[in-house]
């Protein structure tokens, strides 16, 4: 009997863990997915290379 409640207790620890786990994955997800529509929000202008070798905005 004794095997058998730790093999429980194992299990619901397990399981727990397992929750908090995915848990913490989907926050981490959301996060990511929020930082990556800043970033395409942000629009970079598109630069050339000028006749002195420095990077100008192009005027296209």
């Amino acid at each position: 009997m004794l095997q058998l409640t730790a093999f429980a207790l194992i299990g619901g620890v397990a399981w727990v863990g397992y929750k908090a786990f995915r848990k913490e994955m989907q926050r981490a997800a959301d996060e990511l997915e929020k930082t990556d529509k800043k970033r395409e929000e942000k629009v970079v202008p598109s630069l050339k290379e000028g006749p002195d070798g420095v990077f100008r905005p192009d005027d296209d």
